[in-house]
């Protein structure tokens, strides 16, 4: 299509290299949605049922907690919103999608429930161990399969490939990739809110300039991963 705009023309890519081609999801048939939509939601019952439930958010002294259950649901709601900006916009703007990834990573360590801390969140072997369990989670429903697993593939294929980033060229084993990897994201996250000078912002800057940051215009479907391992695996009682 003609750009609408001359904005269109100019967007930025700061974050991400630019995308090349069209994005599409068709590995879904003819009458999997139906199947889809009733495991989605007997799932987000699930999930609702603990995180609306007073007996869930309890405090140090085991007495319910009501600002643990506002947060929670307030830090809820916000995550559900940054994973529906970045699907809707999925190949039209990657810098905003890049923007929510950082948001949504950060909600989801703190809404806890067994999801994973930010490091487990954007390490290489969690994101590679997690898509196995979830594939077996879901063999017994090829028809969730089909619909979900793209975009979570996708996701965990952009985090694995930024292993071979690194600049400095040395022989690096697994943990040491997967720490630089958490690193590099962790400072582009950081740099977000200024790199002012002292200790923190010089590691910072090493991290950054560590790494080639070609980064896959892909990397932001890990929210939608870790939101489905959430629907999956997630447990706040």
């Amino acid at each position: 299509r003609h750009p609408a705009y001359v904005a269109d023309l100019h967007r930025p890519h700061y974050f991400t290299e630019p995308r090349r081609g069209l994005t599409v999801i068709g590995r879904a048939q003819a009458g999997d949605s139906e199947v889809f939509l009733t495991w989605w939601i007997e799932h987000w019952n699930r999930v609702l049922a603990e995180l609306l439930d007073p007996a869930t958010h309890r405090g140090h002294d085991g007495a319910f907690d009501p600002f643990l259950m506002l947060g929670r649901f307030v830090t809820h709601q916000r995550l559900l919103a940054c994973a529906q900006s970045i699907l809707v916009d999925s190949g039209l703007e990657e810098f905003t999608r890049m923007e929510l990834f950082f948001e949504a990573i950060d909600l989801m360590e703190g809404l806890e429930g067994g999801i994973g801390s930010w490091r487990d969140l954007t390490t290489p072997t969690f994101a590679e161990r997690e898509l196995k369990r979830l594939k077996a989670e879901l063999a017994a429903s090829p028809e969730v399969d089909r619909v979900v697993m793209e975009r979570c593939e996708r996701g965990v294929e952009a985090l694995v490939a930024m292993r071979d980033g690194f600049r400095d060229g040395q022989t690096r084993n697994a943990n040491a990739l997967d720490d630089g990897v958490f690193k590099f994201l962790r400072a582009l996250r950081n740099a977000g809110h200024g790199l002012k000078g002292g200790q923190r912002s010089h590691d910072a800057l090493v991290h950054l300039m560590g790494h080639r940051a070609n980064i896959s215009p892909d990397l932001p479907e890990l929210v939608w991963f870790h939101l489905i391992r959430m629907l999956c695996f997630s447990s706040w009682q």
